[in-house]
């Protein structure tokens, strides 16, 4: 594995990780790539990025990040959208809980304002 400096990679090479990236994001981990990207895929994977495999569709490759890739590439406070809703809700229940308040106690305009990203 070669280091890599992500923010000054070719375009292809760029684009691939921006579409694995995207792809992991919705849950997907690989996807397929026509043969033209090869190249660009094969440097990501020598320098430890991605991982390159077969895939069942004619003159295609399979690729996914690596852990060192997704580290590298993903940022960690990223929160899908629809996984957003859900986690403010979370924050509001421990902020709730470190006031000391009965989380029974929420009043449903509070519980929905957090779901539609509003203040209370």
């Amino acid at each position: 594995m070669t280091a890599v400096d992500v923010d000054k990679l070719p375009p292809t090479q760029y684009l691939i990780l921006e579409l694995l990236a995207a792809r992991y994001r919705l849950g997907e981990t690989y996807w397929t790539f026509t043969d033209r990207v090869r190249p660009a895929a094969d440097k990501l994977q020598n320098a430890g990025l991605i991982e390159v495999g077969s895939s069942p569709a004619p003159y295609a490759f399979q690729a996914r990040f690596t852990e060192a890739g997704r580290l590298a590439w993903l940022s960690g406070d990223y929160v899908s959208p629809l996984a957003a809703p859900v986690e403010r809700v979370r924050r509001l229940c421990e902020a709730a809980q470190e006031d000391g308040q009965d989380l029974m106690r929420l009043s449903p305009s509070q519980v929905l304002a957090a779901l539609d990203g509003r203040q209370s």
